[in-house]
């Protein structure tokens, strides 16, 4: 059966399934009915967190140290484990801040009534990167940002495509590495790029690199260091290396570049149709015990000595106005801006993406 065949199906039968939101976990018409349970308040800030790179121990120290906050880091595997958790939690949440929940996830989380509302100064924060976080008003603090697009290996392709489409094509057969978007935040990224991007031929897209041989990972550790033959993967064991284009962030080659000698056979494609602006925030829990030290943490993180330090903790774009990547050893030089790119939830509700996601998912059962 045909994807959109199948979305329509889903539509047409109220379906809530994708194994994301599920019938109990749709979004709530009217949060001001909703009560959430306050955490107890043991002195201790409470931080759920993907392993973000750029929590460092000098940077919780020098934050506790001007505060006097105690912080504890509540760490999961990545941003759909966070949010997992935050849903699971249901309102009466054993932390108080949750941190890595990007456009295409917090959202779902905030529709749930799940997240408070924050009084964080952004002044310093760009004013594209408030523009681009408008749909979730008050609720998320942005602390980087990237663009994820398709990154390809110029050492190992005679002709760089110039087309989503051209990947559906023999010469890629079996030598594309795409994260899931089921379970994948840069997955799930790319999906939604495809979808504003392509419209109703984005099903049609899927199903042909399904056929084309593209090779599907569980997230993007497998496909960027196993899969793709053109990222520092290839020095690690257990390499494959039999894709030489995958989904990663338009400055990856960058940050090949800067940890390689300004030497990098990695490119960056913005591709119409494939490329997101991915924005992480910082966001406080409904029922969180010290709201206020919450907020004070995310204050802390977008301050100036804090968040231009991204490119480096992180890996990621600071959101800074005027911040840009350094330009050591090809950092900039390799990496790229694209003039056009999907954001948030590309267009749709969280019920619409739950729908595609599900429809995705027969997808790639068939």
């Amino acid at each position: 059966m045909k994807a959109p065949a199948m979305l329509m199906m889903l539509l047409l039968a109220g379906t809530t399934l994708s194994g994301c939101l599920g019938e109990d976990l749709l979004p709530v018409d009217d949060c001001s009915t909703f009560v959430a349970e306050p955490r107890t308040d043991d002195g201790v800030l409470r931080v759920l967190t993907y392993d973000i790179a750029s929590l460092t121990p000098e940077f919780l120290d020098a934050f506790s140290n001007e505060t006097g906050i105690e912080v504890e880091l509540v760490r999961t595997g990545d941003a759909g484990a966070v949010l997992e958790q935050v849903l699971l939690y249901g309102g009466a949440p054993q932390v108080d801040l949750v941190l890595g929940l990007d456009g295409s996830y917090l959202p779902i989380a905030v529709a749930r009534c799940l997240i408070s509302e924050h009084g964080v100064d952004l002044a310093g924060v760009q004013t594209s990167i408030l523009n681009a976080s408008s749909d979730l008003g008050t609720h998320g603090v942005p602390f980087d940002h990237g663009w994820v697009c398709l990154n390809a290996d110029s050492g190992a392709i005679e002709s760089m495509p110039t087309s989503l489409w051209n990947l559906t094509e023999p010469e890629f057969e079996g030598r594309v590495a795409l994260p899931s978007p089921l379970s994948s935040s840069p997955g799930r990224a790319f999906f939604l790029a495809t979808l504003e991007g392509l419209g109703d031929e984005a099903w049609t897209w899927w199903e042909a690199m399904l056929a084309n041989g593209a090779i599907v990972t569980s997230g993007w550790s497998e496909a960027y260091e196993i899969h793709y033959s053109g990222g520092y993967g290839v020095w690690g064991e257990g390499h494959i290396g039999d894709a030489a284009v995958t989904v990663s962030y338009c400055h990856s080659p960058g940050v090949e570049a800067y940890y390689g000698g300004n030497a990098t056979t990695s490119v960056p494609l913005a591709l119409p149709g494939g490329v997101y602006h991915q924005i992480e925030y910082g966001a406080v829990l409904a029922g969180a015990a010290n709201a206020t030290a919450a907020e004070a943490f995310l204050a802390h993180l977008v301050s100036p000595e804090a968040n231009a330090e991204m490119p480096f903790q992180n890996l990621m774009y600071s959101v800074l106005e005027g911040a840009d990547l350094p330009e050591d050893d090809g950092y900039r030089h390799h990496s790229l801006v694209p003039s056009q790119a999907a954001s948030t939830l590309g267009g749709m509700d969280v019920v619409a993406l739950d729908l595609a996601l599900e429809a995705l998912a027969l997808l790639l059962e068939a």
